[in-house]
């Protein structure tokens, strides 16, 4: 028997891996086909340096949906850099913390973006702000005459390729308060077509709540305030300095401005109609 198993022990076989697949394996064709270098890069940040990506204890259903939300984080964010007022500190802290999967520089929106050291991966626009076409960079050119600005072409383009969320700088303030009331409806635009964007400056951030059931959570110890987007809303407003019931906003009176969160997060839960949320710091 011991012999048996010595024998036994001795018998071995070489295998070569790549013989085991054929020529024309479809695994061959994907091998080929795509560079899978910039997939490491992509997932490199989810990675340790010496010890490998950390466990995940996903048996519960709330963690694997955390864990499925943070391999995701980044990957389906669109960025649209536009004309408005816009902080180059604030913006550089932001998106290194921030990633993107997608950076688009609205027409003179790029300029902000050349003077960080920053590569849009598109430019769409019609130049009339910047007064150049970027080189080194794919563009869209738009005519001059059109019905859509060109912060909505920019999330049109977004729209195109896949993405539902949208993150908007330079959207607010500058020298035109028109621009900053069209990038308020680009909010509305996007609900319009099952997706989230978001206004982004130094000062606030403003998404829009379309729709019975949408909410929101304000942050502890901040400002903020609602703005019927219809001609009436209905929200109803729980841990905050003035909460509210199913209470019916109107666009002609702002009795939804500064509204504060206290130590624990405040949440918006919209009931009928449209409102824009602005948050800001205290």
């Amino acid at each position: 028997m011991l012999e048996r198993w010595k024998m036994e022990r001795g018998i071995f076989e070489i295998v070569d891996t790549e013989s085991l697949a054929p020529k024309e394996h479809l695994l061959r064709k994907i091998d080929a086909a795509v560079d899978f270098n910039e997939i490491y890069d992509m997932v490199e940040p989810l990675y340790c340096a010496d010890n490998g990506r950390r466990g995940a204890d996903l048996s519960h259903p709330r963690r694997l949906q955390e864990f499925r939300a943070q391999m995701r984080q980044g990957e389906d964010v669109c960025r649209i850099v536009a004309a408005g007022d816009f902080s180059p500190e604030h913006y550089r802290a932001y998106a290194g913390t921030h990633p993107a999967a997608l950076l688009i520089a609205a027409d003179a929106g790029y300029r902000y973006l050349h003077r960080l050291g920053v590569e849009p991966d598109l430019f769409v626009g019609d130049t009339d702000s910047l007064g150049f076409r970027p080189d080194g960079v794919p563009c869209v050119l738009l005519p001059s005459v059109k019905d859509d600005t060109d912060t909505i072409s920019a999330l049109r383009e977004g729209l195109k390729r896949g993405f539902r969320r949208f993150e908007i700088f330079g959207a607010l303030g500058g020298k035109r308060l028109s621009h900053s009331l069209a990038n308020l409806q680009a909010l509305l635009f996007l609900k319009e077509r099952q997706a989230d964007g978001v206004l982004i400056d130094e000062h606030c951030t403003v998404c829009a709540l379309c729709g019975s059931g949408d909410r929101r959570t304000v942050a502890p110890n901040r400002f903020f305030s609602l703005f019927a987007a219809t001609e009436s809303a209905v929200v109803s407003i729980a841990d905050a300095k003035y909460p509210l019931e199913r209470h019916r906003l109107t666009s002609a009176f702002p009795l939804g401005a500064s509204n504060e969160s206290a130590a624990v997060p405040a949440t918006v839960t919209l009931v009928d109609g449209s409102v824009f949320l602005v948050i800001e710091p205290k």
